[in-house]
């Protein structure tokens, strides 16, 4: 008998069991030495496997990177240096935005909205892909004396930046007057609220075209409303 048992008996002490090098303390429910818990109130529960990303199903959110990417890199190769705006904060206390996608950091006052149109699971680009919050904020964007720019991803075939054939990238009041011309289209079922792949002809001029297969630079037409308007105003 130990110290403990002669000052405070006790009537029904803990029973031990052996199972090979671990001892069970029954009314304890944990085990000692090398062994694992058992019969603990509490188990960690198994590391669940991360859901692998599905290159040929992207996410809307994977294809709206794409467009951000690809205008970030583009604006870039005219001197244009563009960072998220930081109109919130996620979980972990990072800046991300809320409203409209880019500002500019080197440039006039300046606010870009990147969205990306993939055809193949999409036929139609529908206008309230740009959000009323977006839409308030581009137009008291103008009403500030900002440049205020949209850009149109267009992905055919295989939804990634190296098979991205074009972009567009519009002025917000450009913009806006492509849908006046889209509401004059309606006819029928089509109410005008969508951009069809055959209604891309009020597009012409303001897309940025790749220089020929996959992968290889893009070129900037010679006509196109940037020129001009960097002429003027150009990045420092």
């Amino acid at each position: 008998m130990n110290e403990l048992d002669k000052w405070f008996p006790r009537n029904n002490p803990p029973k031990k069991t052996t199972t090979g090098d671990v001892m069970h303390i029954e009314g304890f429910g944990m085990a000692t030495g090398t062994g694992t818990l058992d019969n603990a109130p509490w188990q960690p529960e198994p590391r669940r496997k991360k859901k692998k990303r599905d290159p040929n199903n992207p996410t809307s959110k994977q294809l709206e990177r794409i467009g951000e990417s690809l205008t970030k890199r583009i604006l870039k190769k005219y001197g244009i240096n563009l960072e998220k705006i930081p109109t919130g904060y996620n979980y972990y206390g990072h800046p991300q935005s809320t409203d409209v996608d880019f500002r500019a950091t080197n440039w006039q006052p300046l606010k870009v909205e990147a969205k990306t149109w993939w055809a193949q699971r999409n036929k139609y680009f529908s206008l309230s892909r740009i959000s009323k919050k977006e839409r308030s904020y581009l137009n008291n964007g103008i009403a500030g004396g900002y440049h205020c720019w949209l850009s149109i991803a267009m992905l055919f075939n295989e939804p990634t930046q190296s098979a991205c054939a074009a972009v567009y990238i519009v002025t917000w009041q450009q913009w806006l007057a492509v849908e006046e011309a889209l509401l004059l289209r309606a006819k029928g079922q089509y109410k005008g609220q969508s951009l069809r792949v055959r209604d891309l002809d009020l597009l012409d001029g303001y897309a940025i075209m790749r220089e020929g297969k996959p992968r290889s630079p893009w070129r900037v037409p010679s006509d196109h409303w940037l020129n001009e308007v960097l002429k003027k105003d150009g990045a420092k």
